[in-house]
């Protein structure tokens, strides 16, 4: 310290910052211990004494030059007893005199004072070391050394700390636990409670009503609802894998009675029963018409062209459908079926009522053509209205289920319509001799 003209508490907190108490050191390793470890750091540098960077600097010079010179000369005794106390160096001099010498003196032990460490010295003692503080204990040690930090700006660098260095991602928050958490807590607590604007704390109090107000109409005592969205298509072969695996997790997590409604359910158990009820409802479409034509003509024959030409009609509108690009719901083709095979089967009884009253008294060919002559007329008016009104309606309805039908029932009147005209009367003419007497 007197070399350095250093204030003693002053070296004894860089003794101990090195960790070097009760150790001794050179001044050299105490002037590298100072360049390396406590000017580089603005907020150690700050306490070092006025001038006292100069005093080393010029020190070190002094130690160079000693260096570079050689081992020094003695001290005198007057220097000698100033600066080094504790250490005197011995002159080279002319031996006394024996009876002169004076005897030995004998060491005497100081014990050493060690003053308590000043609240400077304790926080360069948490800085160096590798031990962890709570935030009540660093704020404590910056008060004590004068260093004024609000509390609450220490507990948010820990949280922040925290969330930096364990956070996992895999947490997961529901949004009412999030809202709830930010309302009932966040909000309230005065460290986190500056930062939120008055704009977002409205925000998000009317948030969190709003999401309570709408669960409270998904839960109830009995039963409960939640409602799913997807960016399926509502009805594809991808959204009903989809509803599978949904089916499956349901049945494996949810202990109770538990039903799925919806679009692209309705869809999927439509596909899974269409089969079944597309044959269920074809036959009794077909049986049904045909009792009717077979009571008209009084035969069981006449009913089988006359059937297959309208199922056929209903075929092509399907065929000219996925020929399109477009789609045809399954709704649609089960009301298209039973529409088209009522309406248009008159088209067919007509024809061949007037084919059979001419071939009582005329050939084949002329009882075609007053077959013609006699059902064109009526087939045409009934025939072009059903495919005009209803793809004008087509055009305009937005609704794509209702739209659906209405094209599918254009497109299938045309189809029977040319069928009839154009395809049952070979087919009369081919079969007349099963079609009954002349």
């Amino acid at each position: 310290a007197k070399l350095l003209q250093y204030n003693e508490r002053q070296l004894t907190m860089l003794y101990r910052m090195a960790g070097r108490r009760n150790q001794s050191m050179t001044p050299g390793e105490i002037i590298s211990f100072v360049k390396e470890k406590i000017l580089p750091n603005k907020r150690y540098a700050a306490f070092m004494p006025k001038g006292a960077v100069e005093r080393l600097t010029a020190f070190e010079a002094q130690l160079d030059s000693v260096l570079a010179a050689g081992p020094p000369p003695a001290l005198p005794p007057a220097v000698t007893d100033t600066l080094l106390p504790e250490r005197p160096l011995v002159a080279q001099a002319t031996p006394a005199p024996a009876d002169t010498l004076p005897s030995a003196p004998q060491p005497v032990e100081v014990p050493e004072v060690v003053a308590p460490p000043t609240p400077i010295e304790v926080l360069a003692q948490m800085a160096f070391s590798s031990m962890h503080y709570s935030s009540s204990r660093i704020h404590s040690a910056l008060s004590a050394a004068g260093i004024s930090v609000p509390r609450e700006q220490l507990d948010l660098l820990f949280l922040y700390s925290g969330a930096r260095k364990g956070t996992d991602p895999e947490w997961k928050m529901s949004p009412e636990e999030l809202l709830t958490f930010v309302a009932d807590t966040l909000l309230l607590d005065p460290a986190f409670s500056g930062f939120v604007p008055d704009s977002t704390r409205a925000l998000v109090t009317e948030a969190r009503e709003e999401l309570l107000s709408g669960v409270g109409k998904l839960r109830g005592a009995e039963y409960s609802g939640a409602v799913l969205l997807s960016e399926y298509p509502m009805e594809s072969d991808s959204t009903f894998v989809f509803i599978d695996r949904i089916r499956a997790l349901s049945d494996e997590y949810l202990p109770g009675t538990h039903y799925w409604i919806g679009e692209s359910e309705m869809y999927k158990e439509m596909k899974e029963a269409f089969p079944k009820e597309l044959l269920l409802l074809t036959l009794l479409t077909v049986l049904s018409i045909f009792l009717i034509v077979a009571l008209t003509f009084r035969s069981v024959f006449i009913p089988i062209p006359l059937v297959m030409t309208v199922l056929s009609g209903i075929y092509v509108n399907v065929w000219a459908s996925g020929l399109g690009g477009s789609e045809m719901y399954y709704l649609s083709y089960l009301i298209i079926q039973s529409i088209l095979m009522g309406a248009t089967i008159d088209y067919t009884i007509l024809f061949t009522h007037y084919y059979l009253e001419g071939r009582r008294e005329s050939d084949v060919a002329e009882a075609l053509a007053g077959a013609y002559r006699g059902s064109s007329h009526s087939i045409l008016t009934s025939g072009l209205i059903l495919v005009v009104v209803p793809y004008v309606m087509f055009l305009v309805m937005k609704d794509p289920m209702i739209a659906s039908i209405l094209r599918s029932l254009s497109v299938g009147a045309l189809a029977i319509l040319v069928l009839v005209l154009f395809v049952l009367p070979g087919v009369v003419a081919a079969l007349d001799r099963l079609m009954g007497r002349r």
